[in-house]
């Protein structure tokens, strides 16, 4: 099918529908339960990207413009005349497991798995009948995400995926301020590089304002066919797209694809939902998301928040720092506590393993969640989430130190739950937001213990705070401990 009969087959669907490309008719569908009980989701940047596994996961982007870090490696090591479209060939999968995949994060305590369907460079992570490049017809001639979507049902795992090709329409765009003919300048592989639209300026192209960029209708139309060949062919329960759909002109394309997904899922009898950012979808349409990022206080409202392994990469890069399981712990705890859904990534090898660091925190995360996972999937956000230095509200914010005095805080029926988020060297912990106050804690504790240790807990509830003393330290590595209270 070609893309104007599916976009045809689009639109008839949405007329005949339960669910209407109109806001009233779309915000009458409701988020899943599944979803509202999740906790973790696992993300995947997995991709041609990591072949040379460089600096990021924009590495095809950042090779196109001669005064980044990222052109001089691509020269040097590669060739000035190396296309990205080259890389395809070496990237094999030739170790990835889909089964042992999702076992090891189902195993880690993830409720869903979320595998980049396709990424800003083009490449599709799946079958398509809309083009060559994808992983079926081209590099490993595998169905990533159908096997890793067989393998989430046979597990009982919930299975999402994503899409970042909007920003395709500009992603190249240095090819054409270079000075040098190239192959995304010409129409040749233009299925595959997209059409690297570059504003007048180009030198600015790397940093100019995507939001003063229109896509053409031809585009918008075409990314509407693929987003729903993408859910057609995998029917996930989840989709997340990346920030440019938030761009206005996206907004009636972005309407028609809500319709159509809610209305093949009602055909399908499954709940769905989408993840996005910056107002693509009216509040409380869509889960809201921040990009390594989080909200400064407890909301109302089930949000996502969604951050990687690596301090600055989502694909695999050589080199690449990781932040400790303890950190990402602790900003789990802290979304959670605030009412949100923590998504976290993990990026593969081009062979289709993980790396030692990344195996490290699967293992020490799954340990610690195993330990505390009755506890974060049954409980709930407490009257206030957080004592200590606050949070900013953002994306790109993301906080990973916590002291001794830094508190999050949940509940579930007569029990109150404290994480601290780094242990006192007195191993005595004061919780300020808890006086012996009615207007503030009117509660007898009547029994204390720290989940998952056999240490001795006293309380003594004071006039200016609840004061928690351990008879010593809980052996954690650096993990957040949590103390329950029993209250009447």
């Amino acid at each position: 099918m070609d893309e104007a009969t599916y976009l045809q087959q689009i639109r008839q669907v949405n007329a005949q529908g339960k669910y209407r490309p109109q806001w009233d008719s779309l915000c009458r569908h409701e988020m899943p339960q599944w979803y509202r009980e999740s906790r973790l989701g696992i993300f995947l940047h997995w991709g041609v990207y990591s072949v040379p596994a460089y600096y990021n996961e924009w590495y095809p982007r950042l090779m196109q413009f001669p005064f980044t870090p990222v052109y001089k490696h691509h020269v040097k090591t590669y060739g000035k005349d190396y296309p990205y479209r080259k890389f395809i060939e070496q990237f094999r999968a030739e170790k990835f497991d889909a089964a042992q995949w999702v076992q090891t994060f189902r195993d880690m305590g993830a409720d869903f798995l979320m595998p980049v369907g396709e990424h800003h460079d083009g490449f599709k992570m799946y079958d398509s009948a809309l083009g060559q490049y994808n992983s079926v017809q081209m590099g490993p001639k595998r169905d990533i995400l159908g096997e890793l979507r067989a393998q989430c049902a046979e597990t009982g795992m919930h299975f999402a995926t994503s899409s970042h090709r909007a920003e395709r329409y500009f992603y190249y765009n240095g090819a054409r301020v270079q000075k040098e003919d190239n192959e995304i300048r010409s129409d040749r592989y233009s299925d595959f590089y997209g059409p690297a639209y570059c504003p007048a300026d180009g030198a600015k192209a790397l940093w100019y304002d995507d939001t003063k960029i229109v896509p053409t209708q031809q585009w918008l139309e075409s990314w509407l066919v693929h987003s729903c060949e993408l859910i057609d062919r995998y029917r996930p329960e989840t989709i997340f797209f990346d920030w440019w759909v938030s761009n206005k002109a996206f907004k009636p394309y972005m309407r028609e694809f809500l319709a159509y997904y809610y209305n093949r899922a009602e055909e399908w009898g499954v709940q769905v939902c989408v993840q996005s950012k910056f107002d693509s979808v009216v509040f409380g349409q869509g889960v809201f998301d921040r990009e390594r990022g989080q909200l400064a206080q407890v909301v109302p409202y089930v949000w996502q928040s969604e951050t990687s392994t690596s301090f600055s990469s989502w694909g695999y890069v050589r080199g690449s720092k990781f932040k400790s399981a303890a950190q990402l712990v602790c900003n789990f705890v802290d979304v959670v506590s605030k009412n949100g859904v923590f998504v976290l990534n993990f990026g593969p090898m081009a062979d289709g393993t993980f790396c030692e660091q990344e195996r490290e925190i699967i293992r020490d995360m799954g340990a610690w969640i195993q330990t505390h996972k009755d506890i974060l999937w049954h409980a709930r956000p407490y009257r206030f989430a957080i004592e200590g230095k606050q949070h900013r509200s953002g994306s790109f914010v993301e906080r990973i130190s916590y002291r001794a005095d830094d508190y999050r805080f949940m509940s579930l029926d007569d029990k109150i739950y404290i994480f601290a988020m780094a242990q006192d060297r007195r191993n005595r912990y004061r919780i300020r937001s808890m006086p012996a106050d009615r207007n503030a804690f009117n509660h007898d504790v009547v029994a204390a213990r720290v989940v998952g240790s056999d240490v001795g807990v006293t309380c003594v509830q004071k006039r200016k705070y609840l004061e928690i003393t351990l008879d010593r330290r809980v052996d954690c590595a650096d993990m957040p401990i949590c103390i329950e209270l029993q209250v009447v």
